[in-house]
């Protein structure tokens, strides 16, 4: 019996009183401080999920303007495109056109030959002209006189 008493009496100067003031006060602390701690700790998750969202919100609304983006880029693209093959086919038509400016060419310098040659002509023709004018004028000066 002696070994069990002494066993009890040690347990209960090992323990403190359940109904001390100062036990009391620092468990409402405790509880105080752990109900804090869970609170700011719930705040502190609510906030990461808040901003998680508006990270999310942000993504979303930037790959939907992307995408508006991407959209009017691809219109005036192709646009771009219509124009370019219009110009395209204009220039063809006028490649083909231009042959026949090229075959004009030559017949321009074809003609313009020859007329340097008619010049030619018409110069050798004016000076004849007015050789045989001067030299009837002398046959009819000496025919007057006799």
């Amino acid at each position: 019996q002696r070994a069990s008493l002494a066993h009890a009496t040690s347990n209960r100067s090992v323990r403190k009183p359940p109904n001390s003031a100062k036990n009391n006060c620092t468990k409402a602390t405790n509880h105080r401080f752990i109900g804090v701690v869970s609170i700011n700790n719930k705040m502190s998750s609510n906030d990461e999920t808040i901003i998680a969202l508006q990270k999310r919100v942000e993504f979303l609304e930037s790959s939907a303007t992307f995408a508006a983006t991407q959209q009017s880029v691809q219109d005036a693209q192709a646009e771009m495109l219509e124009k370019l093959r219009s110009i395209r086919e204009a220039i063809a038509k006028d490649g083909s056109s231009s042959s026949a400016n090229t075959a004009s060419s030559k017949e321009m310098e074809a003609l313009m030959k020859e007329n340097e040659e008619l010049k030619k002509k018409n110069a050798k023709q004016a000076y004849r002209i007015e050789h045989l004018v001067s030299s009837i004028e002398e046959l009819l000066s000496s025919t007057s006189k006799q």
